[in-house]
């Protein structure tokens, strides 16, 4: 059996790079596919958000999930056979081991048990065989899962201001000139109301940032806001593991979080700087756009 190296070269693993953003690109949508998949025949409405805003933002982001790993789980079978079929030394071992453990005596010989125990020996091998380019596969579903964790969930707080019929401006509305222009950089995802309200009043706008874990990622909200002259923003986020202290320095920052329910009334149920989920779309929001009366993006 051709025996396999620890480590792809420089040229194979390029190949093997774009190999698999061919193969997403093809077969995994982007994540507003999803969520209009999911949502599509679901009768999310304002009065419903009203009353759990997060059977969208929270429910809703599992079901979009899982239909998102459903086609990430044949993009994975798909790229595995293109690549056996079409690299030499990965197609090498594999008809190897299929040579010498299942064809050597023919199959004929073997009893469905011998069979089944000879193609569980054959992907155990080949996969151990391969594993550089299982693992740098690997590697790069997980670094597009991150990528697309936050921008499902961006997306859906962007829906849930749409079904409440809230105006808004996220970073493709807002421009490339503005974000240059206003030295904000692209922790802000979006601007409620809108550019316009920004640029005449930013003190009466709501400034949100969208982040699915934080862990020390808040302090690049900090730097936004230190270098933006942004005076508050509001961090969304579904992190559960939020200390005392954390919440400490992000006030001094003028940061409010918005979280979970469960969060907010398990560890922070007195906290000014905290709001739920619910209480941001049903009052901080509405009380935002009170100085914007009939505002209108353009």
């Amino acid at each position: 059996m051709t025996v396999p190296n620890i480590s792809l070269s420089v040229v194979e693993k390029e190949w093997w790079k774009s190999t698999i953003q061919d193969f997403r690109k093809q077969i995994v949508k982007n994540p507003r596919y999803y969520i209009d998949a999911s949502i599509a025949g679901k009768n999310f409405t304002a009065t419903s958000l009203q009353a759990n805003v997060e059977t969208l933002l929270i429910d809703e982001r599992e079901q979009i999930y899982n239909l998102f790993l459903e086609d990430e789980s044949v993009m994975n079978g798909k790229v595995v056979a293109h690549l056996i079929e079409n690299r030499p030394v990965p197609k090498s071992i594999f008809d190897d081991l299929i040579d010498s453990k299942i064809l050597i005596n023919g199959l004929n010989s073997l009893t469905p048990e011998q069979l089944k125990t000879r193609l569980a020996e054959v992907i155990g091998e080949y996969a151990g065989a391969i594993f550089p380019y299982l693992y740098d596969l690997s590697l790069s579903s997980t670094n597009s899962r991150r990528s697309r964790a936050g921008q499902t969930f961006e997306m859906l707080i962007e829906k849930a201001l749409d079904i409440f019929g809230y105006p808004y401006q996220n970073q493709s509305a807002l421009g490339t000139d503005f974000y240059k222009n206003h030295r904000i950089g692209k922790k802000v995802d979006l601007i409620i109301p809108g550019r316009n309200a920004y640029e005449q009043r930013r003190t009466a706008c709501g400034i949100v940032s969208a982040k699915t874990s934080l862990r020390e990622r808040w302090q690049e909200v900090v730097e936004e806001l230190n270098r933006s002259n942004v005076r508050h923003i509001y961090l969304a986020t579904l992190d559960d593991g939020i200390t005392a202290n954390q919440l400490e320095l992000m006030k001094e920052y003028n940061i409010t979080l918005i979280v979970r329910k469960s969060e907010k009334d398990s560890k922070f149920p007195t906290a000014g700087t905290v709001d739920s989920f619910d209480t941001f779309f049903n009052k901080t929001v509405p009380h935002l756009l009170g100085a914007w009366p009939g505002y209108v993006n353009v």
